[in-house]
This record gives C-alpha cells, structure tokens and sequence, in this order.
C-alpha cells in the first residue's frame, strides 16, 4: 500500500508556526511503518512527527505534488550524495536522501 507522508509541526530554529507539508509517499504495509521508513529519511524534530494518509485519503493536490517531486528527484539520481556525509547514493532512488550513518 502506498502512503502520503506529512510532516508536522514547528522546528523552533527557523519555523516559529506550525507547519505541514506533504514530504513523501512510501509504500508499506501499514502507517507505522510508513513512517518509520520516512523517519530514517528526514529529520524530525522534538516539535514535530509524522502522518500517514493512504492514497484514497489523500488530498489529490498533495500526493500529485510529491509525486511530481519524487519523480524529478529519480531522473538526476545519478550523482546524489547523502545531505550529511555526503556519501554517494546507493540506488537510484535514493535522490537527496541521509543515509543510515547520519
């Protein structure tokens, strides 16, 4: 099943409101796994967490959107290197991703 991840809330060092933002769409078995797959990815903060929203639940606009995104991201894989170490990604759909080590 795929999932419409969002992330929530304020990172008080350069969001002072509550923030949401749709980030990624995982496929999992269930929303805790979702967001635990999309939580080794990105950071979340103390102030934050993460939702998930299967495809039927989901906002069109939103999942369109990261689709949209996600799909840019694949096509200049190539190259990609982890924000944190900059360690070369390992599968070409690892486009601007942190790696296991950071």
């Amino acid at each position: 099943m795929n999932w419409l991840i969002y992330l929530i809330g304020s990172n008080a060092a350069n969001q002072p409101m509550c923030y949401c933002a749709p980030i990624a769409i995982v496929e999992a078995d269930d929303a805790e796994a979702a967001k635990e797959i999309t939580a080794k990815r990105t950071p979340v903060y103390a102030n934050q967490f993460l939702r998930a929203v299967t495809e039927d639940d989901a906002d069109p606009d939103d999942w369109n959107a990261v689709s949209d995104l996600d799909a840019l991201a694949r096509s200049h894989a190539e190259g990609e290197k982890c924000f944190g170490c900059n360690k070369p990604a390992e599968r070409a759909d690892m486009a601007g991703f942190w790696c296991d080590d950071c």
